[in-house]
């Protein structure tokens, strides 16, 4: 979903959640400096950010599913 200037994977606007699927291409160095970037936004508009890798969510969904209820529970 495009919010602002950037993409979310997820968002929770009830929770101010954005939840990021991130994959190997999140390790590169401009990956991370423009994934900051963003971040900062989205902390700015009042949003906290979760990361979540692809490994997590595609073999361990239900890890995945517990951290989503954790952020949301705090």
């Amino acid at each position: 979903m495009a919010i602002g200037p950037y993409i979310a994977d997820f968002i929770c606007f009830e929770k101010r959640l954005v939840v990021e699927i991130d994959g190997p291409s999140h390790a590169a160095d401009e990956q991370r400096i423009h994934d900051a970037a963003r971040d900062a936004w989205f902390q700015r508009e009042g949003f906290r950010i979760l990361r979540l890798s692809n490994d997590l969510v595609i073999g361990a969904t239900d890890l995945a599913i517990g951290r989503i209820i954790d952020v949301l529970n705090v």
